[in-house]
């Protein structure tokens, strides 16, 4: 019965460990993917286009684009806006804004925009020349400059599919308007004056540690799936992007690693479990002995049945859990790995830049 129990043990030992360490590998094998990616592909981005909007519209906007990717990514996305360039009092100039402003520029000089409202918005220069506009509900004040170090908040499409860092990319370099920055969306979406004035906004859900996984990217996909559909019927100016896409080629890789893993797995198994019918053989005559000393004892033949099968299932099902718990213990050592944790680390980098560093 023990030699009966070490070989179910061993064989469930095996197959736990071998689906463990599948799980793990995948998961590994994602992660680096998803760190290969370009850190503007690495997130859920929802984006809006259209014009008309003013600081109440966004608001409605913004709540509404929140409920709808609820449970995808971070609660608390970063939210920006990039106008069309626009021309005021014959001078020409790009407007933006971003939260969380620091991690996405560098200042050179000056300090870091403070407010923006229809009487005064403080503004950074990223790039561009020549003087800013002002005219009466408008009133933007440089008070720094700066280099742009992150595209991540700027990247979606501006009007007819222009993309929004190359807004400014269509003219040489010293003929290029202004393009401004302030760290308020809700404030630079409320300025009248800019109020038919075309832009474009978007909702940036950094992805978790918890979310990209092999076991939990088919929950996310459906969850992205229904939000891209919720927004584009309730507006055709809604675009959803995810790096799913991208990640498509890792995952079928993956599966593939996965089920040459699983049939060396279940060969394995399948030689312990052979040891065991090979004991189970071997034992014929002394259980039948047994039976023998149990019917001299007065035991009927279905309890003489009913404690054999009772002994079985106790002695395998203890040594499955035995095993299994075995073989799942080396694969939460394999996963509790650096190389694992390195992989997670790397793929929230993007998402920590201080205000003094590349991303």
């Amino acid at each position: 019965m023990l030699l009966a129990a070490l070989g179910i043990a061993a064989g469930a030992a095996a197959l736990a460990a071998v689906l463990s360490a599948g799980e793990v590998a995948q998961d590994q094998s994602l992660a680096r993917a998803l760190h290969r990616l370009p850190a503007e592909q690495q997130v859920v981005r929802g984006s809006w286009f259209g014009s008309a909007v003013g600081q109440t519209g966004f608001r409605r906007l913004d709540a509404s684009v929140r409920q709808t990717f609820h449970g995808i990514g971070s609660n608390r996305p970063i939210r920006s806006v990039i106008y069309r360039q626009t021309d005021v009092s014959g001078h020409g100039f790009n407007l933006g804004a971003a939260d969380h402003l620091t991690r996405w520029i560098r200042l050179r000089s000056g300090r870091l925009p403070r407010v923006c409202e229809p009487s005064l918005c403080e503004v950074v220069q990223v790039g561009g020349s020549g003087p800013i506009p002002r005219a009466p509900g408008l009133h933007l004040v440089r008070v720094g400059d700066a280099e742009l170090v992150s595209k991540v908040p700027f990247l979606q499409l501006a009007p007819y599919g222009r993309a929004a860092e190359d807004i400014t990319g269509f003219i040489p370099e010293s003929k290029r308007p202004p393009f401004l920055l302030t760290g308020d969306v809700a404030g630079a979406s409320g300025i009248p004056l800019l109020n038919p004035i075309w832009r474009s906004y978007a909702w940036i859900f950094p992805l978790r540690d918890h979310d990209v996984h092999p076991w939990a990217l088919d929950g996310l996909s459906r969850r992205i799936d229904q939000a891209r559909s919720t927004l584009t019927a309730r507006s055709v100016y809604f675009d959803v992007a995810d790096p799913l896409t991208y990640l498509a080629p890792a995952v079928s890789a993956n599966r593939v690693t996965s089920r040459r893993l699983l049939l060396v797995g279940g060969q394995a198994a399948a030689l312990l479990l052979a040891f065991v019918v090979l004991v189970a053989a071997g034992g014929r005559t002394e259980a039948a002995l047994t039976r023998a000393r149990l019917a001299r004892f007065g035991a009927r033949r279905w309890q003489i049945v009913l404690l054999a099968v009772a002994e079985a299932s106790v002695a395998g099902g203890l040594a499955t859990l035995v095993g299994w718990a075995m073989g799942s213990g080396i694969g939460a050592l394999v996963a509790g790995t650096p190389a694992r944790r390195s992989a997670a680390c790397s793929r929230t980098r993007w998402s920590q830049v201080p205000a003094s560093g590349r991303p």
